[in-house]
């Protein structure tokens, strides 16, 4: 037999060989041979999870924003430069989980209504490629499993505008100033709303995390102190720099002697000898050798938890671990001191700040601040009944007023007087600046409402370690001021 003759029969048999085999697979095994195919040729290469959208008080999207990826999906953004990241927070994806499941919350509003937002099972993204895996091309990726967004949305009172110049005036002042950390809550007080809460420094919500008050704790102090009949506006201290506290000197800021001062004035001035002596007289002994004070027991009913107790959140997105507290007794000289100024165990998130300065500037009541408006289905249904809880100082007038004045003599001659408040129609508020770690600079608190007279909004501004309040707080809060009145003209 020739070679070419032998080349020939095997070309033959192996035809014969190759027609057979396609022959019986798809006479015997079609359905099986055309799953193999469809397995072997199409991958899915990403999921896609549906989900409802958080919107601004004038409908404008926080989340879900108008951007698109290639398959006309919008683009779930959850980066930390999102306008209100800190507020809508953050989305954790599970690459591999193609149930419903495999996006939720993690934090802020995504996660408090995460069952609510949730849009159902995710859409899954798919590509025919060749046997080595590789896409054949754009014209090749499909998406499939589409079904309508089965998630709900949320409508919140902040405003999409205004919160986004203001976290970018936060951000230019904090790295101008190299400030470690800064936040902005700002409400509107005849509602309750909140309309802009800005953080900047790290991945938590500064207006709701809590830290030492410093002398903004004198509100509650003067207002304790009023309301019993302890003091009036116009009371008299003498003020020497200096106090003996339990064999220990304390001083008043920067040692300043501020001689003799009324009551009104040591609060502007924040004298911390006058106010320790009003402190003092607002303790009772109890028979265990112990104090109790009526200043903190006012603490307590304005929302303050008792230190090393039960612990109840102020607002819904509060952090576990982090509330505002007082200590329940005082045990000596010292711990009273501390607790006039805001020090020791005590401690306050800017949110349960601003409520207190809201509700003085409104007279002594005001809507709880609150951020969530609305909640609905696909369909515009409502899903929740929020109700708006009503707070209420339980002052008489007369101490609603003299608190009034007393902040808005602290813009005008106290520590709050450096800033430029006349465009803006003044200010009324209280500075704070409150000890930190040894070594560490102290926090820089101020809170206040403006304009003034006929008070529209209450503004609370906290720096983390940003030094003393009167050239640090104080001029964010002018600086935040002056632009939500210019936006405010628009």
């Amino acid at each position: 037999m020739t070679k070419r003759l032998f080349s020939f029969l095997i070309c033959v048999a192996f035809l014969f060989m190759s027609i057979f085999s396609f022959t019986a697979k798809n006479i015997f095994f079609p359905a099986q041979e055309s799953n193999v195919l469809s397995s072997q040729y199409t991958k899915t290469i990403s999921l896609y999870y549906p989900r409802g959208t958080i919107y601004d008080r004038n409908g404008i999207p926080f989340t879900n924003r108008n951007d698109e990826n290639s398959f006309g999906l919008p683009i779930l953004q959850t980066d930390i430069t999102q306008v209100a990241y800190y507020v809508t927070g953050e989305l954790i994806y599970e690459e591999n989980n193609t149930t419903s499941d495999g996006c939720y919350g993690a934090n802020g509003l995504q996660l408090a209504y995460n069952e609510i937002l949730n849009g159902g099972s995710p859409v899954k993204i798919v590509a025919e490629v060749d046997a080595d895996g590789n896409l054949l091309g754009e014209n090749y990726v499909h998406v499939v499993n589409d079904h309508y967004n089965e998630g709900g949305n949320i409508s919140i009172t902040l405003d999409f505008v205004w919160q986004k110049f203001v976290e970018e005036k936060l951000k230019d002042i904090c790295e101008e100033r190299e400030y470690k950390g800064a936040c902005v809550l700002l409400t509107e007080i005849s509602t309750g709303k909140i309309i802009v809460m800005a953080s900047y420094g790290d991945y938590m919500n500064k207006t709701l995390l809590s830290y030492q008050p410093g002398s903004v704790m004198k509100i509650i102090t003067a207002a304790a102190a009023l309301e019993n009949g302890i003091v009036t506006p116009q009371t008299e201290y003498e003020c020497v720099s200096s106090v003996n506290v339990g064999n220990q000197t304390k001083y008043c800021s920067d040692k300043t002697v501020h001689g003799k001062i009324s009551f009104a004035q040591a609060f502007a001035d924040s004298c911390n000898c006058c106010f320790y002596e009003t402190a003092k007289k607002l303790c009772v002994a109890n028979p265990d050798g112990t104090y109790s004070s009526k200043a903190l027991d006012l603490a307590v009913q304005w929302g303050f938890n008792i230190y090393g107790e039960n612990m109840h959140k102020e607002f819904e997105l509060d952090y576990d671990g982090h509330y505002s507290f007082v200590p329940d007794v005082l045990y000596n000289e010292l711990n009273i001191f501390n607790a006039a100024l805001g020090q020791g165990d005590i401690q306050a998130s800017p949110y349960i700040i601003n409520k207190i300065t809201a509700a003085i500037a409104n007279g002594g009541k005001i809507i709880k601040p609150y951020i969530v408006e609305s909640v609905k289905d696909p369909a515009g249904n409502d899903l929740l009944e929020i109700d708006h809880e009503e707070f209420d100082l339980g002052l008489s007038d007369s101490t609603v007023k003299a608190l009034i004045d007393m902040m808005i003599l602290c813009e005008e001659n106290g520590t709050a007087s450096h800033n430029d408040s006349d465009v803006y129609g003044g200010f009324g508020g209280k500075t704070g600046t409150a000890e930190n770690l040894e070594g560490a600079p102290s926090h820089s608190w101020f809170t206040g409402f403006f304009p003034a007279e006929n008070p529209e909004y209450a503004l609370t501004v906290f720096i983390e370690e940003g030094g003393g309040a009167s050239g640090n707080a104080v001029y964010l809060f002018d600086q935040t001021a002056h632009l939500i009145n210019d936006m405010n003209a628009m």
